[in-house]
């Protein structure tokens, strides 16, 4: 071979090597070495940027951003895929934005969550245009759906525009299709009173409203056959809710979110033919008297409701015949049940409480009126204690005089009693803080995992936290969080 042709090869070879391609380059956005699959231009990953590297990753992770481009695990998890996000790339949305503002969202999902921009439900009432949140449904309710009142309102009931209350109550009952009454934030002077059946429910969202009442007014009046469901209402006064009339039809009334506070020596709650629903609300009395009162064909069912008197011992008053209550997941202080039923013929009336705590200042019947498990036997009533805690605070006995025919206990403690009645457990419940009114139980109490099943059988507790946190539910109104 001659000298030219051995210089040409040299240089042939060197030329060769000069130009093979390092497979961890990357500098033009291209990775050759299919182990090293993703070129990691501004060293996102590895503090050496334009660098192909080997990729292990959770797969459709979201990653890291970069500028307007979201970086998320592949399919298979052995690479990243790039997306360009048209509303930017928010390591707080896990990617590519959804939505910088509510109008970027859809019907079903209507807010931009200002933490996420993702789209999501309402949650609250303000995050809503129209000022209401179907909570159930997570939309906003139209505002066209709507009718707005204000404590001084004298306008066409419209958000721009509201009007007086009475003025908003009217509009709705008499739409043929009825709308919500949306009460806007401030203090009523005036009752909130419907008594016209409507062609639905009237729903009434009074976040952020009071009701401020005096003398023989109340805040809220359901009936002649009327059907309302309010929500986060707050009322004080001396009277408060009256729901239903003798000789009317039915009317229906459930309440959420409410707090409800009086000064006087009378009944927050009365009912006369009427179905009540109380949920997730307080009832704070600051005088004797009784927290509510049921007369002829009334049904009560409240859940997760805290009664307490601040003062002195206020009352469930059951009276009348066909009577049904149903109490659970509540909380009631120097609150006691007091029964008068008059029933003749059956079904008679029904009492029932489960999963609730008791704290009393007295005996549950020593003092208080109405011997609901004191006396003789009354054949068309009946009085259950269910999964319970009666806790006296004193020496004295969770129940006087008890007749424990008249009463039924089922797996419920009493915390002072002599003897131990048939159903019950006689034990300190052994309550967080007493003298603070904390009346969750300490990781050492006896009411804990006991449940057992029985006529009602509960989801939650007071605080709404589900049941059960351990093997079986606990007694009382709260759950303990192991």
């Amino acid at each position: 071979m001659g000298t030219a042709r051995i210089a040409i090869l040299f240089v042939s070879l060197a030329i060769s090597g000069c130009t093979e391609r390092n497979p961890a380059y990357c500098g033009d956005g291209f990775c050759i070495d299919p182990a090293r699959p993703y070129c990691d231009l501004d060293g996102a990953f590895q503090e050496t940027s334009g660098t192909c590297i080997a990729v292990e990753c959770e797969p459709l992770e979201f990653a890291v951003c970069r500028g307007d481009i979201a970086i998320t695990c592949s399919g298979s998890g052995n690479d990243y895929d790039e997306t360009q996000c048209s509303l930017g790339c928010e390591p707080g949305a896990g990617g590519c934005r959804q939505c910088r503002a509510n109008t970027q969202c859809e019907v079903a999902t209507p807010i931009c969550d200002s933490e996420t921009s993702h789209c999501r439900q309402c949650r609250t009432d303000d995050e809503c245009d129209s000022k209401v949140c179907d909570l159930a449904m997570g939309t906003c309710v139209p505002e066209a759906s709507v009718v707005y009142a204000s404590p001084d309102g004298m306008g066409t009931c419209s958000l721009a525009q509201p009007c007086a209350l009475a003025s908003a109550i009217t509009l709705a009952t008499n739409a043929v299709v009825t709308p919500t009454v949306r009460m806007l934030p401030g203090t009523y002077d005036s009752s909130l009173e419907v008594r016209t059946p409507t062609a639905a429910p009237l729903e009434v969202v009074a976040t952020q409203a009071d009701i401020l009442v005096v003398g023989s007014v109340r805040a809220v009046v359901v009936k002649d056959g009327a059907s309302v469901n309010i929500r986060n209402l707050s009322a004080t006064g001396e009277l408060l809710v009256q729901c239903g009339n003798a000789n009317a039809p039915f009317s229906s009334l459930s309440i959420r979110g409410a707090s409800f506070k009086t000064a006087g020596a009378a009944s927050v709650v009365d009912m006369t033919r009427c179905n009540l629903n109380l949920t997730d609300s307080e009832v704070s009395m600051n005088a004797s008297g009784s927290a509510i009162t049921t007369s002829d064909d009334s049904s009560l069912r409240a859940d997760r409701v805290h009664m307490h008197a601040n003062i002195v011992g206020a009352t469930i008053i059951v009276a009348g015949a066909r009577t049904s209550v149903e109490i659970t997941n509540s909380l009631l202080e120097n609150v006691f049940p007091a029964v008068f039923t008059s029933d003749t013929t059956s079904p008679g009336s029904r009492l029932t409480f489960a999963y609730d705590t008791f704290v009393l200042s007295h005996s549950l019947d020593q003092g208080a009126p109405g011997d609901i498990c004191e006396g003789s036997t009354v054949a068309l009533r009946s009085v259950l204690f269910e999964n319970s805690v009666l806790a006296s605070q004193g020496a004295f006995e969770s129940v006087g005089n008890l007749n424990p025919l008249k009463c039924t206990f089922t797996n419920t403690i009493l915390s002072h009693q002599t003897g131990a009645p048939p159903g019950t457990i006689v034990v300190d419940p052994q309550f967080i803080d007493v003298a603070n009114r904390d009346f969750h139980l300490k990781p050492s109490s006896p009411a804990i995992d006991i449940a057992v099943s029985g006529t009602i059988n509960v989801g939650h507790d007071l605080d709404g936290t589900l049941r059960p946190q351990g093997s079986s539910p606990d007694l009382g109104a709260y759950e303990h969080h192991p």
